[in-house]
């Protein structure tokens, strides 16, 4: 992921305020040069500041030696992210102005759950809120890749 210098430094300088007797994701963020973005049950993914994004399974190989990958495979980690490092918020998408609000999540991002307290990140938009417009194919377009 390429990122601004100006958030590399904020990720560089945010990863020596991690606690490493903390939680393990600030543990393991630490331990890698990397902050947390979101942590659950399954695990959690980090960014380093050269914008390499680490993924670790708790109670696996990769939480001792998390997975690189070089691109989010979504926007959910991101907005996780951005309510504990609200200036990361300058890397999420912009919102287009033809996008609609997710119908899944009424444009909240999130749902609450049935049970229980907290949230629930929404899939169906990435917890962005809204979703994308499609461009429309033109029929001769679809007719021609037959």
């Amino acid at each position: 992921m390429d990122l601004p210098s100006a958030i590399s430094a904020q990720i560089t300088a945010a990863v020596l305020t991690l606690d490493p007797e903390g939680g393990l994701p600030d543990r393991v963020g630490r331990t890698h040069s990397a902050i947390p973005l979101l942590a659950d049950l399954g695990g959690a993914v980090l960014l380093r500041a050269d914008g390499t994004i680490l993924e670790l399974e708790w109670d696996q190989e990769s939480e001792l030696k998390p997975r690189e990958r070089a691109e989010l495979a979504n926007t959910v980690s991101l907005v996780a992210g951005v309510e504990r490092y609200p200036w990361l918020s300058a890397l999420l998408p912009r919102r287009p102005a033809d996008a609609p609000a997710c119908a899944s999540c009424g444009g909240a991002g999130s749902i609450s759950p049935s049970r229980g307290s907290g949230r629930v990140f929404c899939g169906q938009c990435g917890a962005l809120g809204w979703v994308a417009v499609e461009p429309a194919v033109a029929a001769d377009d679809a007719s021609h890749r037959r």
